[in-house]
């Protein structure tokens, strides 16, 4: 779902790149097999592109050729898809059904890495914020 969402503001390429190195050092704690996570995630992230001017580079063209304001664009798409990110979801959920198992062990270890020391610069990442909602305030 983070995918999908951050894709919709962000490059899909971006956003599979930021996501995905998360995504191979979970599944690599809890000895799980991560195609059929990076398979959804790419997914995921090609649906949520989808619902804003700014997620998908086709998306501009399209945009710009019917006229349409980045909220009209939002308005009209959001609701379809949700519903595609639903449907794909649910039938990757029940393709990949046997390899979502993990050992309840590992998944209790990840619960307890301590994320203390991954922020070292605050105030980069507070301007970095501040930066990526004024471009969302300014397309919107």
């Amino acid at each position: 779902m983070f995918t999908a969402i951050a894709s919709a503001f962000l490059d899909n390429v971006t956003t599979v790149i930021l996501v995905m190195p998360i995504t191979y050092a979970v599944c690599h704690m809890l000895e799980i097999n991560p195609v059929c996570f990076l398979i959804t995630e790419i997914l995921a992230s090609n649906i949520g592109g989808t619902s804003t001017l700014i997620g998908d580079p086709p998306n501009i063209i399209i945009g710009t050729a019917a006229n349409f304001s980045f909220m009209d664009f939002v308005r009209e798409l959001t609701p379809i898809v949700f519903v595609a990110f639903l449907v794909s979801t649910a039938l990757l959920i029940f393709m990949f059904r046997k390899q979502l198992v993990a050992n309840k062990q590992k998944m209790d270890e990840i619960q307890t890495i301590s994320n203390k020391g991954t922020i070292t610069d605050k105030p980069l990442v507070i301007r970095s914020f501040l930066v990526l909602a004024f471009i969302i305030l300014g397309f919107v």
